[in-house]
């Protein structure tokens, strides 16, 4: 009796394996170029940062450095803010737009958006921040020593 080539659940699972093998190359080729298109190429620097506000809630933000900022040649910055309740990730193509003509840009999930966490409590206490984290955000962007301080 002849063995069936490729027929069998020998040949499905060559086939399965293969196409497996395929699909998870391709996963990690578009990640990389995905991640060319996030970073310009690597000429802009991404970073997620975390900072307090004034009540001592945890604040989250996306920097994006061009490559031409350092504190010897020191570039304009921006804070960019979404607007209502949505997440900082919404104005990204933003951000990237202007960190890819030289600016430095701080992109902020404001007050109780995305990773921001912000304390209820500090509303009825009446010490809300009412910019929605923009005046603080604008201070941690001054911070940075290859931010233009002028």
């Amino acid at each position: 009796m002849e063995k069936a080539s490729g027929n069998g659940r020998e040949g499905w699972l060559t086939k399965s394996r293969a196409a497996a093998t395929i699909s998870l190359a391709l996963v990690f080729i578009f990640m990389a170029i995905a991640s060319g298109f996030n970073s310009n190429g690597g000429k802009v620097t991404i970073k997620d940062v975390y900072y307090p506000n004034a009540n001592g809630d945890t604040l989250h933000a996306q920097l994006l450095i061009p490559a031409n900022a350092s504190s010897a040649t020191p570039a304009p910055g921006i804070v960019n803010l979404h607007g209502g309740s949505d997440y900082l990730q919404t104005v990204g193509n933003f951000s990237m737009e202007l960190a890819r003509h030289g600016y430095v840009v701080l992109s902020i999930d404001g007050n109780r958006s995305g990773s921001s966490f912000y304390e209820a409590k500090a509303v009825t206490d009446g010490i809300a921040d009412r910019t929605n984290g923009a005046t603080i955000a604008l201070e941690q962007l001054m911070s940075y020593k290859f931010v233009d301080q002028e």
